[in-house]
């Protein structure tokens, strides 16, 4: 791979690839792209990951944004009239270009890659990470959670999120093994057991809600994958539930809990449950171990005492260069160190309110309006500025909430306009879709008369937090539902929480998401006694066409 991708940097050199020039990346999981992602950097470039399943304007607006040059992608992939001097090529046509490969030295301070985030406005925010930044963060959690002789990483995470690095990169500077998942299985918890258990995978990373849906799996295939020794899980808030789940599945395994965020290279800090006590739990939970690079300050960044709340403040060399074309928004954020000792430095405001507890920090809430969505950011007043724009929307709001499991999920209230039909629910959610990533997209949306504001005109969001919220019908009421399709109808009102669902309702089209569908397809395997695979329901996504599949597949079981 290393000879390739050198073949791949000769030839991005003699197209004009150098120093901060931008290379966008659109391909799929596999070894092309991970010798594309190190060709770029060998020629001494800067990638700009491009997520295949993002909406055709969050493409757009990415290269735009970065100004790509040129794009490495598949077969077939057309440039847009918006893009008229954008270069395309495929990883075929550079690795032929060139038969002796090449390296050039990067500096430290050099760009590595742009990664893009949610952010405040409908256009997604590029964050600027540099070579040494992100050497220096691999390194320190290679430290921390080192890999082993015999050591196999199963790789399954998005490239264009920044946990990517952390799972790519570890292990080929450790010279373990890596399983590279492919696309359609990255999202199904039984594919991923599957391949764990055949290639005897001692470490994977996941969401928290990705662990809860592997470990509905495990449980019932019990004692199928004994090789796992280490387990990562980051990107959102680990709750007890999860914590104790885990101990009863993998006794002899560890869990290590990850903090950070893009703006300071993946993980910045670790917390590691022992044996599976109650204060190694409550440790886990709350996550965070005395670390040089976290800091907790007051508004005057001076640092609180034990026991007191403050803004959580991450330092060290993984910090990233800034914002893309956001001098503002970098000052805001990236700041001056006033720690002793860190004089030159900076420190990123991570806008998460900790508090210290014995040597363990409890994130207890946000200075502002951002969430986590199954492990992803996500920033409200971006989804409400493009609800605001939809025809038959005078206002809008999006509120996160907890459900039964507490994940978070996004709830819409929209404000119609007093000419129009009130939107549906399946009009929203498309219209959305068309511009944003599955997760940005509120599971419910819940027409209001006004929006609850505070005296002095604000968004009163904790207002808007407690009203009850009655979901727009997607479409007229079905009653011409069989006996099994009534039974499929209330497991999918339970998991999506909704009340009513048609014969012709789309499982997506009224609040499903892939981590749902994996709960729904465990409930069926209890309810009826059968394993369906996690692509059927996106074959076979309204109620009615689904249910006739699962009753042959008990039909089938019982005959």
């Amino acid at each position: 791979m290393s000879r390739q991708a050198r073949r791949v940097a000769c030839a991005l050199r003699t197209r004009g690839i150098e120093a901060e020039t931008t290379v966008g990346i659109c391909l799929p999981p596999s070894l092309d792209l991970l010798t594309c992602l190190l060709g770029v950097i060998e020629a001494g470039g800067a990638f700009v990951p491009i997520d295949q399943n993002w909406p055709a304007q969050r493409r757009e607006a990415v290269l735009t944004a970065s100004r790509v040059r040129l794009l490495i992608s598949n077969e077939g992939f057309k440039a847009s009239d918006a893009h008229p001097a954008l270069l395309v090529t495929t990883p075929a046509e550079l690795s032929a270009e060139c038969s002796a490969g090449m390296s050039c030295p990067t500096s430290d301070a050099g760009l590595l890659a742009i990664l893009f985030t949610s952010g405040t406005t409908a256009r997604p925010k590029g964050v600027l990470l540099t070579s040494g930044g992100v050497t220096a963060q691999i390194l320190k959690i290679l430290q921390k959670c080192p890999y082993q002789d015999g050591d196999v990483n199963l790789l399954h995470r998005s490239f264009a999120s920044v946990g990517f690095f952390r799972e790519w990169l570890g292990p080929l500077f450790s010279g373990a093994t890596l399983i590279v998942v492919p696309e359609n299985e990255a999202k199904d918890p039984a594919s991923l057991l599957s391949l764990a258990t055949r290639h005897h995978v001692t470490q994977m990373s996941a969401t928290p809600a990705m662990w809860d849906a592997v470990l509905d799996y495990v449980d019932r295939h019990p004692a199928e994958w004994a090789s796992l020794r280490i387990g990562r899980v980051g990107a959102d808030q680990v709750e007890d539930r999860l914590l104790s789940r885990w101990r009863q599945t993998f006794p002899g395994a560890r869990l290590w809990n990850c903090y950070g965020c893009t703006e300071c290279t993946s993980a910045c800090t670790h917390d590691a449950t022992g044996s599976g006590t109650v204060s190694d739990i409550d440790a886990a939970r709350e996550g965070l171990p005395g670390n040089e690079g976290l800091h907790i300050l007051d508004h005057r960044l001076r640092p609180v005492p034990a026991g007191r709340s403050g803004e959580i403040y991450l330092g060290g060399r993984g910090i990233a260069r800034g914002y893309l074309e956001s001098a503002a928004n970098t000052a805001l954020r990236f700041v001056p160190s006033p720690v002793a000792g860190e004089q030159g430095q900076r420190l990123l405001r991570t806008g998460d309110v900790g508090v210290l507890h014995s040597r363990h920090v409890l994130i207890i809430g946000r200075r502002d309006n951002r969430v986590k969505v199954r492990g992803f950011r996500v920033e409200l007043e971006e989804i409400e500025a493009v609800l605001k724009a939809q025809p038959g929307v005078h206002d809008a709001a999006v509120v996160a909430r907890s459900d039964k499991r507490n994940q978070t999920e996004l709830v819409g209230f929209v404000v119609p306009t007093e000419s129009a039909l009130p939107p549906t629910s399946t009009t929203l959610r498309r219209a959305l879709l068309d511009i944003m990533a599955e997760y940005q997209v509120p599971a419910h949306f819940s027409i209001i008369d006004a929006l609850p504001r505070t005296a002095l005109g604000k968004l009163d969001r904790a207002s808007l937090s407690a009203t009850s919220a009655s979901e727009v019908p997607s479409v007229e009421a079905d009653w011409s539902l069989s006996p099994f399709e009534i039974s499929m109808k209330d497991i999918w009102c339970d998991v999506l929480r909704v009340k009513h669902v048609a014969a012709q309702d789309s499982f997506f089209d009224i609040g499903g998401n892939s981590i749902a569908a994996m709960q729904m397809l465990c409930k069926v395997c209890d309810m009826f006694g059968v394993t369906l695979s996690f692509a059927c329901i996106f074959d076979y996504p309204t109620l009615r066409d689904f249910a006739r599949v699962a009753y042959n597949a008990v039909a089938t079981k019982e005959a």
